[in-house]
């Protein structure tokens, strides 16, 4: 009996992955004492086996040499995402500290143990009660660890990944929320791939009242993501309007019109173009719709096509296709949305569309 059971903690610490010093700390015992259990040089007293068979999600039994059952890290993740999505976040983050010592070196079981220490800790954050508030700090700061161990895991053998990108942005939000916002801008800096965490810079700026900086870094990013949002449309207009969905397609081209009202400077710009094409894109639905419906729009098709003519001609005196705002001097990278080169034959091309 005591041969099976010094071979079955040796055999359950490497299935988990755990060096002997690991599972020291976590039964709270000297090395030298594991080693003697693995040596069978001694024997763990019925406490601790309870303890040990607890820790390795074994019966006492398997433990003892019966039998064997354990949660594996696939187990584990889904154990920990099944608390999650039942929004059991304080639960949650005692089961990943637990989580955490059986798998230190499984990113999949670190990660969702990370989420679940974040979120746990926003609910406590947002407790009157000062106890909570103190635990809170402690698992964001855990949760820092746990995501850099991930990262450093994840960026080992593949390098920087979009996932990698993903967690540095969830560490330097943490630092945000610990009110330690120069440290959070300087994480995020280090590791601000494309620009890609500018907007989350513009937000810590803000808060140190750095105002100037935040803007010219905030327009910047609305410009590109303003951008990015319509060549969505560009997509979503013809998924719609080949599938008939003509309401939805028309509530889309006038926001999309709106916007481009709301953002141009008043002289020049891409968006002026991008108005002219919506405007286009209407006329072009109220004929699909008059057609469909057995409805005459003869006044509404004509009323925004020679929006779509002024606009377009208003564009082509003088193209401009930085894609500045009202909201920026400075002009962005030069935009092409592939439907002509110049305004009036992209609004011949939103006229032309049949399906």
């Amino acid at each position: 009996m005591e041969v099976r059971l010094s071979q079955n903690i040796k055999a359950n610490r490497k299935r988990l992955g755990l060096t002997q010093e690991q599972l020291a700390e976590a039964m709270d015992v000297s090395v030298g004492t594991v080693s003697k259990w693995e040596s069978a040089i001694s024997v763990p007293d019925i406490e601790t086996i309870v303890e040990l068979a607890d820790f390795f999600q074994e019966s006492v039994d398997a433990l003892l040499g019966y039998r064997w059952y354990h949660r594996s890290a696939g187990q584990t993740v889904e154990h920990l995402r099944t608390l999650e999505n039942e929004h059991r976040y304080e639960a949650g983050a005692a089961e990943a500290k637990k989580a955490l010592q059986k798998f230190p070196n499984q990113p999949e079981v670190l990660y969702e143990c990370g989420e679940l220490l974040y979120m746990a800790a926003v609910v406590q954050t947002n407790s009157p009660v000062g106890e909570k508030r103190e635990e809170a700090r402690k698992n964001l700061a855990l949760a820092i660890e746990v995501y850099q161990k991930v990262a450093q895991l994840s960026e080992k053998d593949g390098g920087f990944s979009s996932s990698s990108v993903k967690i540095h942005q969830k560490i330097g939000t943490i630092y945000g929320i610990l009110g330690q916002k120069e440290k959070a801008i300087s994480y995020l800096e280090k590791y601000n791939i494309s620009n890609v965490n500018d907007w989350m810079i513009a937000n810590f700026l803000a808060g140190l009242k750095q105002y100037d900086k935040a803007w010219d870094r905030v327009a910047g990013v609305f410009q590109q993501k303003a951008f990015e949002l319509f060549q969505c449309c560009w997509v979503m207009y013809s998924v719609l309007i080949n599938t008939g969905r003509y309401d939805a397609l028309l509530k889309l081209a006038v926001w999309m019109e709106g916007f481009c009202a709301s953002v141009q400077d008043g002289k020049t710009g891409y968006y002026i173009r991008a108005a002219a094409m919506a405007e286009a894109m209407i006329a072009t639905v109220y004929a699909y719709k008059g057609s469909a419906e057995h409805t005459d729009y003869t006044v509404d098709i004509r009323h925004y096509l020679q929006k779509a003519i002024g606009n377009a001609e208003r564009f082509d005196a003088e193209p401009d296709y930085s894609g500045k705002t009202c909201f920026t001097d400075h002009a962005s990278e030069t935009v092409y949305d592939g439907h002509g080169e110049s305004a009036i034959e992209a609004v011949q091309d939103m006229l032309l569309y049949s399906r």
